[in-house]
């Protein structure tokens, strides 16, 4: 599979030489986006990446040939291609019927998430497209692909498509939270510290490599909860810091022997 990926962008821009996006732009720069979406930020291997670019290729071009390329990578371009076809009707909306149509058309499941990984980079450069074309991605971006992304783990894209679905569907809440999100930012640094620091002395005394990651609940995920628990930002907030709190307190009484679970 030398240079697969070099031949499948090749093939492609050449097919897609003449044909450019909703603001200008060759349209070879979605699938090198998509590519990278997929090699650099999911981790999948060539022939997934390859897959990217043969799919736009012969998505609207039936007749160009593929058959030199590996069977494994026309086995997922042929899933893209009938996942492609799908139209939204067909689903209701639900992201279960999605997902046992997309089953239907191909078992590896690499190509939901390849799909998935499309949608993501549509939903980034969203502001080309037209008010009912985006109006009708932003909706199924939010009944579809963001569940399919949660039930497949890929927390990061899930997370930045829900942002990305709130910053255009209710731009003015967008911004109250993004701003006190800011406005907050020292404080919940501070309170993650201090529940941090005492559990790597822990685990560096004890002799155990690890690797600790904290992040900030992303502001559509603060806005669900806010529906949710019918609660305003200083809400959450709270709950956050007083469940930070609480464990900090608990693994300090567990450090020094003091606690007991029951």
């Amino acid at each position: 599979m030398d240079n697969v990926v070099e031949q499948a962008r090749a093939l492609a821009q050449e097919v897609l030489k003449d044909e450019t996006r909703y603001d200008g732009s060759p349209f070879i720069t979605h699938p090198d986006n998509v590519a990278r979406i997929v090699e650099d930020e999911i981790g999948l291997p060539d022939a997934c990446v390859a897959a990217v670019y043969l799919h736009e290729a012969t998505r609207a071009h039936k007749d160009v040939d593929i058959s030199a390329f590996p069977q494994d990578i026309r086995t997922l371009v042929d899933g893209l291609n009938k996942i492609s076809t799908i139209k939204p009707k067909d689903t209701r909306l639900e992201a279960e019927n999605y997902k046992r149509l997309i089953v239907q058309y191909s078992t590896d499941p690499r190509v939901t998430v390849l799909k998935i990984a499309d949608r993501l980079e549509v939903m980034r450069g969203l502001q080309m497209f037209p008010k009912t074309s985006r109006d009708q991605k932003l909706l199924e971006t939010l009944m579809l692909y963001m569940p399919l992304a949660h039930q497949l783990g890929l927390y990061n894209i899930n997370n930045e498509l829900g942002n990305i679905w709130f910053r255009y569907a209710d731009p003015e809440q967008y911004r109250a939270i993004t701003n006190k999100l800011k406005a907050t930012e020292k404080d919940r640094e501070q309170i993650t510290a201090e529940f941090i620091e005492p559990l790597k002395r822990k685990l560096s005394d004890a002799g155990i490599v690890y690797k600790l990651k904290a992040r900030t609940k992303s502001a559509y995920s603060i806005y669900r909860k806010m529906q949710v628990q019918k609660v305003p930002f200083e809400g959450v907030y709270d709950v956050f810091s007083s469940s930070i709190a609480r464990t900090t307190r608990r693994w300090r009484r567990i450090s020094a022997g003091r606690y007991s679970p029951t």
